[in-house]
């Protein structure tokens, strides 16, 4: 009955026999099998096998060098099925309609490695010049094995003819995904994410479509237009994409870590400790000897003590290949730990429950390799025990702090424990002297602190925080390591009952730094150049009635045409501002007395009623202005073009009032 149905379907006798013969024998036999029970010759055999396989009826793959026959799915008959033509028409009347449904979903699957290629090809035909195909979970080198040579070389042509855009998001390196970029880089960009398991599967977006590419047997591929499915996905793949942090917890996380390092050449580690093979043996296990196949190499700044055993059985790591290492000073110990590679920064901690926050950003990892590269070649001073840290802060550090120095502390705590008295009594003396010498603090403690940091300020003597101003970290950013920035030099601070710490006097360290400080920080200032800015600035949103003080008001440098300049400029704003009748106090040095004099007498009687004159003695003078109101402070440099720098952060507001009345109380008229 079947080999009837199949005839009066446009089967060839012959053509219906071997098909029917090839679904008996389970769907997948061998040429020798099928002439055997079917008793045709063998060429008339082969022949209706090559016209099923061309009807996309059946498949052939090889098998330690023979061909398997397998049938695909039946309902591919109806391929052969020709509609009459009025049916022809409804159908593109009908597809016509859907098209202004855009949530209409239309499903296709394509089985087979023919199906796949085939699939790969319509893509790009489908797709205008210039646009882009979107792969989340790219499968790298296997792809291009599934498309074979020669098909990919026709799939590479016509991409490159319509300048077809991939934007790929992998889990793992691929050469030939390398090979791609590097041939046409215009039409590939790809970014690695860290995964924890291989994917044996693909999604592609494109236009209103998304599909499933499936690598494992049966290949398959499941083709879903949507146009709301693909907007969804489409978002997914651009949150993936722009996403520059994220965070990884525990095992697997270490794991997913680890893994991600393989695809990179080179490796660099400030602080590198043994954690990971002490808290994950198993995981160091199983990647020292991928490390080692993978030829990835290791740059180690290691602290002393650290071992890790080799890829070889009853080794350590100093004698592996592609590995080279150096020691670091004991200040810079304990157990956060700094990895760079490509593009990403990841700070860790290794522990049981390990945190490993990670950073994608080229910026950072290149301010982070400066700094390996300072400390792989480092010129540094340590000093070891109470005796030594003691002197260098109170008779090498504090002699050189003078009034308004503007300091930084990154990692404010007590210890390793964060309950060493010594510690605390340590800071409260320190502070008490710094604070006296009138230099400032900008200090980021740690939340676990915030109590303490608190009291230890009360007993230094600024319990108002006039001289030190507080900002607070998260737990998780915790590490032992403290770093002091002081008048351009970087001290990294670990206490114990043993303390150390190991002060480097180097630019770009402390830059660098200080860089990280900012952005942890946050700080919002204003800057603003040229005189025509500045004025603006100074009259600004001013009340009627509003204050203004000023201390080390001058007139620039010696260059008597910018001194003229300044004082016209301060006449003029006199001027534009005596209607809202503002108080004003203006501290001088000695030195410019005279041009102060000029200043009042170029202004009417009323205006001069408000404002006063002091006097500091010129060793006092500083090469900045600062403007005091009540909502602002400003910091101008008038030599040359004036550079001013605008405060809006009510704390600093504070300081810098309370720092005038001092200097009021001390000028003389």
């Amino acid at each position: 009955m079947l080999l009837k149905d199949l005839q009066s379907i446009g089967f060839t006798k012959n053509l219906a026999e071997v098909y029917l013969v090839l679904a008996q024998l389970g769907g997948q036999a061998k040429a020798g099998e099928i002439i055997k029970k079917i008793g045709l010759h063998r060429n008339i055999v082969y022949i209706c096998l090559d016209k099923l396989i061309e009807k996309k009826l059946i498949t052939k793959t090889e098998e330690r060098g023979v061909m398997i026959y397998k049938t695909l799915d039946p309902m591919r008959i109806m391929n052969e099925i020709r509609e009459k033509e009025q049916l022809a028409i409804n159908i593109i009347e009908e597809i016509e309609t859907l098209k202004k449904h855009p949530d209409t979903q239309e499903v296709i699957v394509h089985e087979g490695l023919e199906g796949f290629i085939n699939y790969n090809f319509s893509v790009l035909q489908k797709l205008e010049e210039g646009e882009t195909l979107q792969v989340l979970g790219s499968v790298g080198d296997k792809w291009y094995e599934f498309m074979g040579s020669e098909k990919y070389k026709q799939y590479e042509s016509l991409q490159v003819k319509k300048k077809i855009h991939w934007q790929m998001i992998s889990y793992f390196d691929s050469v030939r995904d390398r090979e791609f970029i590097n041939k046409h880089p215009d039409l590939c960009e790809i970014k690695l994410l860290p995964q924890p398991y291989n994917n044996p599967a693909n999604i592609n977006i494109f236009s209103d479509t998304v599909a499933l590419q499936i690598f494992t047997e049966p290949f398959s591929v499941i083709e879903i237009k949507n146009h709301s499915l693909a907007e969804v996905y489409r978002n997914y793949f651009g949150l993936l994409w722009n996403n520059s942090a994220w965070t990884l917890k525990g095992e697997s996380g270490a794991k997913i870590f680890m893994e991600d390092t393989l695809n990179y050449s080179d490796v660099f580690w400030i602080g590198g400790n043994g954690g990971i093979e002490k808290f994950y043996p198993e995981i160091w296990d199983d990647y020292k000897t991928k490390r080692v196949n993978k030829k990835v190499f290791w740059h180690d700044l290691i602290t002393p003590g650290m071992m890790l055993s080799s890829a070889k059985a009853g080794g350590i790591i100093y004698d592996d290949p592609y590995y080279e290492y150096k020691f670091l000073p004991a200040t810079v110990t304990g157990p956060h730990v700094i990895c760079l590679y490509g593009n990403k920064m990841a700070s860790i901690v290794w522990k049981e429950d390990a945190v490993i926050n990670i950073i994608e950003d080229k910026e950072v990892v290149e301010t982070y390799k400066k700094y390996f590269q300072y400390l792989w070649n480092q010129n540094t001073k340590t000093y070891k025990g109470w005796e030594e840290v003691e002197k260098l802060f109170f008779e090498e550090l504090l002699p050189s702090q003078k009034a308004d120095d503007q300091l930084y502390c990154l990692g404010g705590g007590y210890g390793a424990t964060g309950e060493d008295k010594r510690v605390e009594e340590f800071y409260v003396r320190y502070n008490t002297a710094r604070i006296k010498k009138g230099a400032k603090l900008s200090i980021l403690f740690y939340e676990q602190h915030r109590e303490k940091a608190r009291r230890e300020f009360i007993g230094a003597g600024d319990g108002d925080f006039v001289r030190t101003e507080i900002k607070f970290l998260p737990a998780t950013y915790y590490s032992p390591s403290q770093i002091q920035m002081m008048n351009g030099k970087t001290i990294i601070m670990t206490w114990g009952e043993e303390p150390s710490a190991t002060v480097y006097d180097e630019k770009d360290v402390y830059e660098n730094f200080k860089e990280q400080f900012d952005l942890l920080w946050n700080q919002e200032v204003f800057t603003y150049r040229g005189w025509k800015e500045l004025d603006g600035i100074l009259r600004f949103n001013l009340e009627e009635g509003y204050t203004h003080d000023v201390y080390g008001a001058t007139y620039g440098g010696q260059n008597e045409e910018e001194r003229e300049e300044s004082l016209n400029f301060f006449i003029e704003n006199h001027k534009k501002t005596a209607y809202l009748k503002p108080k004003k106090r203006l501290i001088f040095f000695e030195q410019d007395r005279s041009e102060a004099d000029r200043e009042m007498s170029a202004l009417d009687e009323a205006t001069r009623n408000n404002v006063q004159l002091r006097f500091l003695s010129n060793k006092y003078m500083l090469p900045m202005e600062t403007h005091v109101f009540r909502d602002k402070v400003i910091l101008l440099f008038a030599f040359g073009e004036p550079i001013a720098t605008m405060y809006t952060n009510p704390k600093i507001i504070e300081i810098y009032k309370n720092q005038f009345e001092l200097w009021w109380n001390t000028a003389v008229e």
